[in-house]
């Protein structure tokens, strides 16, 4: 992890090699469009540079790997039927966490050009309450009708101006946490190769984030609020068994 010397923010070099990485942060850095570029690798995992990480939002990721002491050449040293009983075997694990990401209000015509639209311009507060709606649908605002039927008054949201580009970025919907994590255990059949099972687990929490950029952003629309789209999926297993010879 090196300090990058344009934008006091941290920069992760190592994000393909493979080894002990534990706990690398990427912190809170200053505004401006040079904090743009700074993870090697995507919030999820995908390894593609990110092509905008907005100032303000905190990235953690780490990863382990245990290999347990016991059978042959390990520190406990066993042999026969209790090395293919006790030894081989190994743990590891993947975490991925970051604050929440952002997320617009565009305007529902084209005021500030004619094939872009402007974001909506905050003038008072506007709550965000995750929950689920009267339809069962999940929504990110505490009163997406509110919002809605002021922009004629222009309180909370007001629409741009001609020529105004708006507020941009200026709500935060979920962020990603992610677990995943496997175990495998490792036979030595002397001459006539070895054999690995392995069982993973991704996503071991089974937990839910939103993807910000599928939520509702269209004032005056009746998905305002309301996203359509997963961060990752639910929780999924998957096991192998590996000869080599």
């Amino acid at each position: 992890m090196d300090l990058d010397p344009g934008t006091g923010g941290l920069l992760d070099e190592g994000a393909d090699t493979p080894g002990l990485v534990a706990g690398e942060v990427v912190g809170h850095r200053p505004a401006g469009r040079q904090a743009q570029r700074v993870l090697g690798v995507d919030l999820l995992g995908r390894g593609a540079p990110l092509d905008r990480v907005e100032p303000g939002l905190a990235v953690a990721m780490g990863e382990a790997l245990l290999e347990q002491p016991g059978g042959a050449g390990m520190v406990l040293a066993r042999a026969g039927p209790e090395d293919a009983l006790l030894g081989g075997w190994q743990f590891s694990g993947i975490e991925r966490w970051s604050s929440g990401l952002p997320f617009s209000l565009f305007e529902p015509g084209w005021t500030t050009d004619w094939e872009l639209e402007g974001f909506g311009v905050k003038t008072s507060n506007v709550k965000l309450r995750r929950h689920f709606d009267s339809s069962g649908n999940p929504q990110f605002f505490d009163n997406a009708q509110a919002i809605n039927s002021g922009t004629a008054s222009g309180t909370p949201i007001r629409l741009p101006y001609p020529g105004e580009t708006g507020d941009r970025n200026n709500f935060r919907g979920d962020g990603l946490f992610n677990i995943d994590s496997g175990l495998s255990k490792f036979w030595k059949l002397g001459e006539f190769g070895a054999l690995k099972f392995a069982w993973e687990v991704f996503n071991v929490t089974n937990t839910v984030r939103f993807d910000p950029g599928s939520i509702g952003s269209q004032l005056t629309s009746g998905n305002l609020g309301v996203p359509n789209a997963l961060l990752s999926q639910g929780r999924r297993m998957q096991f192998s068994l590996r000869y080599d010879f």
